[in-house]
């Protein structure tokens, strides 16, 4: 968002910004979808979202795991985007006996942009399917293929890691 001076930024960038943030793997994350542009408010509420994703996913999920791996892809229909978020390959996973922290943050950040977000359990593999509507008057990106885009999460260049070492 500093970057734009406040003016929104694309998805595909708030994905790439969030995940390697942490120590994400590259390898054993993809992420696709077309070029979509989300105004301020939007950004921080997602970028909130996939933060946690994110950070459960390291602690408990299946980045926790050697094998885990993580699948981001979304699509916009209409003014709906509709993002899908992926774990696969972590430890067994059984229902939460209470609601979290984190599912209340994810569902709320959700619903307070008119949208909702739903989390999926099964054996190995949790999922998040959230929706969420996009405003009509938001401008588009550059002109560019609205063809499936493949991110491919690169860790930070060294120098800023050793800048940043034992900060919190």
């Amino acid at each position: 968002l500093t970057n734009t001076v406040w003016k929104g930024a694309d998805l595909r960038d708030v994905i790439r910004d969030q995940l390697r943030l942490g120590p994400i793997d590259e390898s054993r994350f993809t992420a696709w979808g077309p070029p979509v542009r989300m105004p301020p408010q939007l950004v921080q509420h997602v970028a909130l979202m996939l933060h946690e994703l994110g950070t459960n996913s390291c602690k408990y999920g299946a980045l926790s795991t050697e094998k885990g791996w993580i699948t981001i892809n979304w699509a916009v229909e209409d003014t709906l985007l509709r993002l899908k978020w992926v774990e696969q390959g972590g430890p067994a996973v059984s229902a939460p006996i209470k609601r979290g922290f984190g599912t209340t943050l994810i569902e709320q950040s959700a619903r307070s942009e008119g949208g909702e977000a739903r989390m999926s359990i099964e054996a190995r593999r949790i999922s998040w399917n959230i929706a969420i509507p996009l405003p009509p008057d938001v401008p588009s990106l550059e002109a560019g293929p609205a063809t499936q885009t493949l991110i491919k999460v690169e860790p930070p260049d060294g120098d800023s890691t050793r800048a940043m070492a034992g900060a919190r």
